[in-house]
């Protein structure tokens, strides 16, 4: 799992950095042999590099409620 959240957030030249904003255990697949997948990237964002890195970059809220931070 970790593995798959470090290559979305990892840009590289033939993808951007991708936010994932739903992991839980539901979008959590386990394989035959015991792999956990991410799966369900319904709700990812590309973060796209800034051209003007005076304002911040945005990412509304989304996900599921229960795991969503305070």
């Amino acid at each position: 799992l970790a593995a798959a959240l470090a290559h979305l957030h990892t840009p590289a030249a033939t993808k951007p950095c991708v936010v994932h904003r739903d992991v839980n255990s539901g979008n959590v697949l386990v394989s035959s042999d015991g792999t956990a997948r991410l799966a369900d990237l319904g709700l990812a964002q590309p973060l796209l590099p800034r051209r003007d890195h005076s304002t911040p970059s945005r990412i509304t809220e989304a996900g599921t409620l229960r795991y969503l931070s305070p």
